[in-house]
């Protein structure tokens, strides 16, 4: 857990050493770190974060949310990912 092998696989996905986790692993590594930055993000978005499993859940909801609401061009531009949702959430909290 913690933040330095999340940016050890995501570097590796970058370099294609690896294929970008998918939305239930992503969403489980920010259940099992929701004191980081993605579970603050959650929480100021109005999502509950006191458990694991509703942290995972609104992890996905937000995922989902984005896939289907983005445009297509959109998504390429951000490199659309479970990795790039994690970054987003990230940084609602900051702003």
């Amino acid at each position: 857990s913690g933040l330095t092998p999340l940016q050890f696989c995501n570097n590796a996905v970058d370099l294609k050493i690896c294929d970008s986790p998918g939305v239930e692993e992503m969403a489980a590594w920010v259940g099992e770190n929701r004191h980081l930055g993605a579970g603050s993000g959650l929480q100021a978005l109005g999502f509950r974060v006191d458990l694991r499993k509703s942290i995972e859940a609104a992890f996905e909801v937000v995922f989902w949310h984005l896939e289907q609401h983005l445009h297509e061009e959109d998504k390429v531009v951000l490199r659309f990912s479970p990795i790039f949702v994690e970054h987003l959430l990230c940084k609602v909290a900051r702003f």
